[in-house]
């Protein structure tokens, strides 16, 4: 009884967690997307900082990553 139980418990826990880790991919998507766009403002010259560079990298992946895993968003 106590197996089934816990079985029941986590299949209905499973869209939660689904769910926090599309929250917690577009949270971060937007904050480095945030950062990298203050780094581009900040910039003097013509050629982006690695900094930036990096950043936007980080971004794009994030997104790709929200846009193939969560289509339907």
């Amino acid at each position: 009884m106590r197996k089934k139980l816990t079985y029941f418990v986590l299949v209905l826990s499973l869209p939660v967690l689904f769910s926090c880790a599309y929250f917690n991919t577009y949270y971060n998507t937007k904050k480095y997307y945030k950062e990298a766009l203050n780094e581009h403002k900040k910039r003097q010259g013509e050629q982006p900082t690695s900094a930036e560079k990096q950043k936007f990298d980080i971004t794009i992946k994030q997104a790709s990553k929200v846009l193939q895993l969560y289509p339907n968003s």
